[in-house]
């Protein structure tokens, strides 16, 4: 039998503030924009249809808790998921629904 262990309090906060972050549908549709490939601003804004300051303004927030990353590229940014666990958890939770 396989032994669980209980996270700590800090991890359980950590945990709790990343799904936060997660559940809202305008963080998700970003999420969706940037999983096959870096996106600036003004495509994921093209895409999701939303203000540039919105997009901005989540995109920041997500990057706060390291879901997403930033590339430079020249001086243009692009944003990018953290890592493929990110993109793991982006699929788990479209086949659960």
């Amino acid at each position: 039998m396989e032994k669980t262990t209980t996270p700590s309090e800090i991890e359980i906060m950590k945990m709790s503030l990343f799904v936060k972050v997660m559940a809202d549908s305008t963080r998700m549709k970003i999420l969706f924009a940037i999983k096959q490939k870096p996106k600036s601003v003004s495509e994921i804004v093209e895409i999701v249809g939303a203000t540039q300051s919105a997009v901005s303004h989540q995109l920041s927030i997500m990057r706060g808790v390291n879901i997403v990353d930033t590339k430079r590229d020249g001086n243009k940014i692009y944003y990018k998921l953290a890592d493929s666990q990110i993109s793991k958890i982006l699929d788990i939770v479209k086949s659960h629904i």
